[in-house]
């Protein structure tokens, strides 16, 4: 974070690497989300407790669970029958979930960075 041309924002892959993400922004004196925004993916319960709720790309855990069930009892089912399996490809849809961690950057700051 010691380049001329700092990031407006961070996207930590996990809630664990959100983590280290936020232990090097305070030891680097950069807030969130006044100089940086951070989102994260997994939406652990306990980001809504730290010092600046974050914001996270939340995936529906209990549908992918039901979901996988199904599919498996199915796999299960027609391979008895029919002795086949078949390859399947399945979009379940995360959603976001908006906490504190975003700042709205202006025109000025957005016409900069393209």
């Amino acid at each position: 974070m010691q380049k001329k041309d700092k990031p407006t924002a961070i996207f930590a892959l996990s809630d664990t690497i959100l983590l280290g993400v936020l232990k090097a922004l305070e030891e680097d004196n950069i807030r969130v989300p006044e100089d940086v925004s951070v989102v994260t993916f997994d939406n652990s319960s306990y980001l809504d407790f730290l010092a600046c709720p974050i914001t996270s790309v939340a995936q529906p855990v209990n549908d992918i669970a039901n979901i996988s069930i199904k599919l498996l009892l199915d796999q299960i089912e027609a391979q008895l029958k029919a002795g086949e399996v078949q390859q399947m490809k399945l979009l379940i849809n995360p959603s976001v979930v908006y906490r504190k961690s975003v700042k709205i950057i202006g025109k000025d700051r957005l016409a900069k960075l393209i």
